[in-house]
């Protein structure tokens, strides 16, 4: 390598290593950071540490397989160098961006063979690290309890090492698992844990993360004006820092509140202004999660084919991104507003589209909600008994995954369609379970649940059929 090589790879790495945040900058100047990398790729120190200075420039802007890339040529760096510690740091790195590709099992042998060495070489926060990143996985796989588990060991050997801002995030994410379990109380408690961890340390990204977790469980409660204090919390640290992204995740949330009171309007507005930011991001997930909530919401005002432009745009995006869960996610979308504009073959295409992602991907929520609204779409068609079928899919997964919440709507789905076709019995005892979880998730639909029991039961003995009208209109899952 020429001295001018040096001297220009070294001023590249100085302008990122000033600011690894600046997107914008990182973005524009990306080709000459290219450049400069190219020309040092036999200086395995350099190498290094251009790899650490551009990994969080790659995962944000979900450039994954180009973060895979710098990681293994970083690997081959740091094991030429007899760099223990530092390859188990760039496995972890790599099993990430596997994770976020979607690429679940990849994403599991990377974080173990970290772990694997982590272990040899006593690195117990690094330890820590890749069990947290093992249990991110098998959770996102619909595996909680397992996920749990994994959380739960980092947790220990975190707090045994002092780890705090380790404990916190793990610590989000143990609190995730209860909130997606209904076990909204244990869920508050650690993330309330998780704030105090943060404020202790002065992390005030981390702090911003906590306060936006806080956000989402209340939201979660039905409790929408708590859960807008704490997003407008987060919203005012992570201003105060510059934290961009955060910033936009935040204003998104505050949208959602709005979107759920009904102000359609005025969450458009929170949306738009994140969109502002995540176009100066260049980052192409977080438009398609914006572009996705904006869709949904002129979906809820009635305007079906302005909400499928923003479900296309971010479908176009995923492609793009090679963002197979999103790509799953827009297609479900789509699938809905097909079924509003009663174009049912398109429809139908869509929901069979998204399930064949979601099956490939192993995500078992999203297959759930997609054999959900399948079971609606053939509902909808009084082709009862495919709809059944679907609908039974969708319980046994809801039930393996332990998702309450995804279970109710499939119950009542499935009480109205037995009621529909005359199966009182089925409905009845469907009923009965429905409003039993009910009772325990405080559902706001509980009322009308457990009003409808005693008109099945009462059909049941005097043996009546009801219409596809009387029985009440199945729910859709997105």
């Amino acid at each position: 390598m020429s001295q001018a090589q040096r001297r220009h790879a070294y001023y590249y790495l100085a302008l990122v290593q000033r600011d690894p945040e600046d997107w914008s900058t990182i973005s524009r100047e990306l080709p000459q950071i290219q450049r400069a990398w190219q020309a040092i790729a036999h200086d395995d120190e350099l190498v290094l540490e251009f790899v650490w200075a551009m990994d969080q420039f790659y995962l944000v802007q979900n450039r994954w397989k180009e973060s895979i890339r710098w990681d293994k040529r970083g690997l081959e760096a740091a094991r030429a160098l007899g760099l223990r510690k530092t390859e188990g740091e760039l496995l972890n790195n790599t099993g990430l961006a596997y994770y976020d590709l979607g690429d679940t099992q990849q994403a599991l042998e990377y974080c173990r063979q970290a772990l694997l060495i982590q272990e040899a070489i006593g690195d117990r926060v690094g330890q820590a690290m890749s069990l947290h990143n093992i249990g991110v996985v098998y959770n996102y796989l619909g595996h909680s309890q397992e996920g749990s588990r994994y959380y739960q060991t980092a947790l220990q050997i975190q707090e045994t090492e002092g780890d705090r801002d380790g404990q916190a995030a793990t610590l989000i994410d143990l609190g995730a698992i209860y909130e997606n379990g209904g076990e909204l109380q244990r869920a508050l408690e650690c993330f309330t844990r998780a704030l105090a961890l943060r404020e202790t340390t002065g992390n005030q990204r981390g702090e911003g993360v906590a306060l936006n977790r806080i956000g989402l469980l209340h939201h979660s409660l039905g409790d929408l004006q708590q859960a807008l204090e704490y997003f407008r919390r987060a919203l005012a640290v992570r201003e105060a820092i510059g934290h961009q992204k955060g910033q936009a995740a935040t204003l998104s949330n505050c949208g959602l509140i709005f979107a759920d009171l009904g102000d359609h309007h005025q969450a458009l507005d929170y949306y738009e202004q994140a969109l502002v930011i995540e176009n100066a991001l260049q980052d192409q997930k977080g438009q398609t999660t914006l572009l996705g909530n904006m869709g949904w919401s002129y979906y809820e005002l009635g305007e079906y084919r302005r909400a499928l432009q923003y479900f296309q745009q971010g479908l176009e995006l995923t492609k793009v991104t090679g963002d197979e869960g999103g790509k799953a996610a827009a297609l479900t979308k789509m699938g809905l507003v097909y079924t509003k504009l009663g174009e049912l073959e398109r429809a139908l295409a869509c929901h069979e589209k998204a399930l064949s992602i979601h099956k490939a991907i192993g995500d078992r929520g999203w297959q759930a909600a997609t054999l959900n609204n399948l079971g609606v779409l053939y509902d909808s068609l009084e082709q009862y008994s495919t709809a059944l079928e679907y609908y039974q899919q969708a319980l046994s997964l809801r039930e393996e995954i332990e998702d309450p919440v995804g279970l109710s709507v499939v119950l009542w789905n499935m009480a109205r369609a037995y009621r529909t076709v005359g199966s009182l019995a089925e409905a009845t005892s469907l009923l009965e379970r429905l409003v039993l979880l009910d009772e325990a998730l405080q559902h706001p639909d509980l009322e009308r649940h457990h009003s409808l029991l005693p008109v099945v039961c009462a059909e049941r003995n005097r043996g009546e059929v009801q219409s596809p009208q009387e029985s009440g209109r199945p729910t859709s899952a997105s």
